[in-house]
This record gives C-alpha cells, sequence and structure tokens, in this order.
C-alpha cells in the first residue's frame, strides 16, 4: 500500500515570505543596548578606548557596531583591534 503524499501549504507558489526588518531593527537596538552596558558595567571597567573595543569584540560586536556603540569611527576601532594582536604577539614572542 501506498502512502499519500501530504500536501505542503509551502510550496504553493503564493506564499510570501514575512517582512521581518521590523524585529531586525528592534533585535539590533537591544543588541547595541547590552554593548553599551557591557562596557559600563563591566566587573573590571574598561577604561581606555582599546580595552573596551577589544571587550566589544569578544562579545562578537563587529568594528562597525563597536564604533557606533563608543561613539568612535569603524578605522580607529580597527586600529585598536590591530594594536592589541600586535602587543600579543609581542608578549607571546617574549618581547615587551
Amino acid at each position: 500500500m501506498r502512502k499519500r503524499a501530504r500536501k505542503d501549504s509551502t510550496s504553493g507558489g503564493g506564499s510570501v515570505a514575512p517582512d521581518l526588518s521590523p524585529l531586525l531593527e528592534r533585535l539590533s537596538m537591544i543588541s547595541m543596548s547590552l554593548g553599551v552596558l557591557a562596557v559600563r558595567f563591566a566587573p573590571s571597567k574598561p577604561k581606555k578606548l582599546g580595552q573596551k573595543v577589544t571587550l566589544l569584540r569578544h562579545l562578537g560586536f563587529t568594528p562597525k557596531e563597536s564604533a557606533a556603540i563608543l561613539g568612535s569611527t569603524p578605522g580607529s576601532v580597527s586600529v585598536r583591534l590591530s594594536e592589541g594582536r600586535s602587543r600579543r604577539k609581542g608578549a607571546r614572542r617574549g618581547k615587551n
């Protein structure tokens, strides 16, 4: 005996994907707010821009998002990240 194929309501061709842009805008705003709170209320409160940038990077923020949170430019955020990476490499090689 054959089983009947189930009709899928989404395969009708007439279905329209819901517009998620308002939801994505709100999620973005919530994400940015959490970034601000993380920088302000971190247990070891970062004082310098480089420390703040590193914290936000560890939380998954892009340089562009970090710049928006910190009131800086994406270029300066990228420079701070680069400086932090070069310092870590120097420390690993025994340089100070």
